[in-house]
């Protein structure tokens, strides 16, 4: 799928100069950034609620590790029963 994206000149040039450094062209480079914020984006999307529970709960580190654990286990028996 192509996207045409205008970028101010400044931002260009930095795509550009990163691309030549990495060996990417720079079309390569900017889809890999948008990819990478994108992911970003849903990941936050996701994941920001738990995190933001997490820290209503005020839960340490190793607590909050432990309660992931848990949910993964009840979640890995459910779909094997069912």
């Amino acid at each position: 799928m192509g996207m045409t994206v205008n970028l101010p000149l400044d931002t260009q040039e930095y795509i550009e100069s990163q691309a030549r450094q990495t060996g990417m062209d720079a079309s390569q480079y900017a889809a890999s950034l948008l990819r990478r914020a994108v992911l970003r984006e849903r990941y936050d999307r996701v994941f920001g609620p738990v995190q933001q529970g997490f820290e209503a709960m005020e839960l340490s580190e190793d607590e909050e590790l432990a309660l992931i654990e848990m949910a993964r286990e009840e979640a890995w028996l459910e779909r094997r029963e069912g």
